[in-house]
């Protein structure tokens, strides 16, 4: 009878352990290089339903290293998913047999560095039975070098965005004069934020702290004239 109620367990064991194995990766695409100036660094992998029923799968990441500037996002199925979002809203329903690919990306904002961040797949109706991949984005210093060597005056798009306390934004000016500024407007063209620039290159942080929650335009201004414009969203957590 001992013998037997061992038997048992080693086969529940076995059970448990052929239920946790539905999925598994093909195609990965998850160590990445890239130079900095890049708008964008995509890894993808296709997860594969292994097993033999249907599964309605949920993707969500886990930030390991993430340099500074860099920002990570993913899309899953039909739906992508920005910074703020660590799982998937809705899962993708997978048949036996059946792969859907996912997406892991990472916006430098011309930062370089090194970020490493994990995503992992689940059955929603049981997470414990779920398949994890890491993604090595090894962003070079080649974008920054020449992007500050750059013979055109310029300004970046804003990180994070949307922003909560602060943004950064990166320019370049190949002349300044006492006139160089970054200005910040509302949707209606009002003046909220102005910032007299000092150096011909630089990063500027806006504090956005106590600006309402909303849509804004910035624009780099030099030379009496409008050297580039880009839209800040600022949401606050609280």
């Amino acid at each position: 009878m001992k013998k037997y109620y061992t038997l048992v367990f080693i086969l529940s064991l076995f059970s448990v352990k052929a239920f946790t194995q539905s999925f598994s990766l093909q195609n990965l695409n998850n160590v990445l290089q890239a130079d900095a100036s890049s708008f964008q660094i995509e890894g993808t992998v296709d997860v594969l339903n292994n097993s033999s029923s249907a599964k309605d799968v949920m993707m969500y990441r886990v930030i390991n290293i993430l340099a500074p500037g860099h920002e990570s996002s993913f899309c899953w199925g039909l739906n992508c998913y920005g910074a703020a979002t660590d799982t998937s809203t809705y899962p993708e329903s997978m048949a036996p047999g059946s792969t859907s690919l996912a997406r892991a990306d990472l916006r430098p904002y011309n930062f370089p560095g090194l970020s490493r961040v994990t995503y992992c797949w689940y059955d929603l109706l049981n997470p414990s039975d779920t398949v994890c991949l890491e993604f090595t984005y090894d962003v070079t210093t080649v974008g920054i070098h020449e992007v500050y060597n750059s013979k055109t005056d310029f300004i970046t798009r804003p990180h994070p965005n949307p922003a909560d306390d602060n943004a950064m934004i990166v320019y370049h000016i190949l002349n300044r004069n006492a006139d160089s500024r970054i200005v910040v407007y509302n949707v209606i063209g009002s003046k909220i934020q102005e910032v007299k620039l000092d150096n011909s290159k630089q990063d500027v942080k806006i504090n956005t702290s106590l600006f309402q929650a909303g849509v804004y335009y910035y624009s780099l201004i030099s030379g009496g004239k409008v050297v580039g414009t880009n839209k800040l969203i600022v949401s606050h957590k609280n």
